[in-house]
C-alpha cells in the first residue's frame, strides 16, 4: 500500500539521472524537489559486519536489513528519507526517496568533525577489511551504532553550513557480539 503523497515509481529517465553507484540508481524526481534511490539488479546493498578474525568487512544486506539501515539513517540523520516501493519487475529491488539538498561535499574535517559532534568514534584501520569502509567506519558506543562508508561524498554541505549524511551504512551494534566487540576495539 503506498503511503499517501508518495511519488510513483516510474522508468529511469535520462534526463533526470543524477549517478550511479555500487548500491543504487540515482535520478531526480519529477517535480525535482526529491531524489529517487532505486536499488541495483535485485540487490540490497550492504551492511557493516565481522568476519571470523573480529574484522570489520561488508556483507551482502537483505531486504529487511537495508530497510532497517535506511530507518536507521533517518532516525540518526533526518532527510525526510521515505520508502517509495519495491519494483523487482523493473530495477530488481526496493526505491527510497529523500529531499534534495542543494551543496556541496564537505571536506574530510568537516565530516570527521560532524561525525565527533555526533557522537561517534573514529574506528582504527587496522580492523577495517573492505576499501569502502576503510577511512569511513565510526562507532558510536554508549548508542551501539557502526556507521560505514562515511566518506565525503556521502555528505552534503548547504551554503549555510548544514551538513547532511545520506547513504550511510547504519546498523546496530548488539552489545556482546563479535561485531560489537571488534568495534569497541577499533576506538581504544
Amino acid at each position: 500500500m503506498r503511503e499517501e503523497g508518495a511519488i510513483p515509481i516510474t522508468s529511469l529517465n535520462p534526463t533526470r539521472h543524477l549517478a550511479e553507484g555500487g548500491e543504487h540508481r540515482v535520478e531526480l524526481s519529477e517535480d525535482r524537489e526529491r531524489v529517487m534511490k532505486h536499488t541495483k539488479g535485485g540487490l540490497f546493498g550492504f551492511v557493516p559486519a565481522s568476519d571470523a578474525q573480529s574484522h570489520i568487512v561488508l556483507k551482502a544486506a537483505s531486504p529487511v536489513e537495508y530497510m532497517e539501515r535506511q530507518a536507521a539513517q533517518e532516525k540518526l540523520f533526518p532527510t525526510d528519507l521515505r520508502l517509495e516501493g519495491s519494483h523487482p519487475e523493473e530495477f530488481g529491488g526496493l526505491t527510497y526517496s529523500q529531499k534534495f539538498i542543494t551543496g556541496i561535499h564537505p571536506d574530510a574535517g568537516e565530516v570527521r568533525d560532524f561525525m565527533g559532534k555526533n557522537g561517534f568514534k573514529k574506528v582504527d584501520d587496522a580492523i577495517v577489511f573492505n576499501p569502502t569502509l576503510t577511512g569511513s567506519t565510526w562507532f558510536h558506543p554508549r548508542a551501539n551504532i557502526a556507521v560505514g562508508d562515511a566518506r565525503t561524498v556521502n555528505f552534503i554541505k548547504t551554503p549555510d553550513g548544514r551538513i547532511f549524511p545520506f547513504d550511510l551504512l547504519v546498523v546496530h551494534a548488539p552489545p556482546g557480539s563479535a561485531f560489537y566487540e571488534a568495534l569497541l576495539r577499533g576506538i581504544e
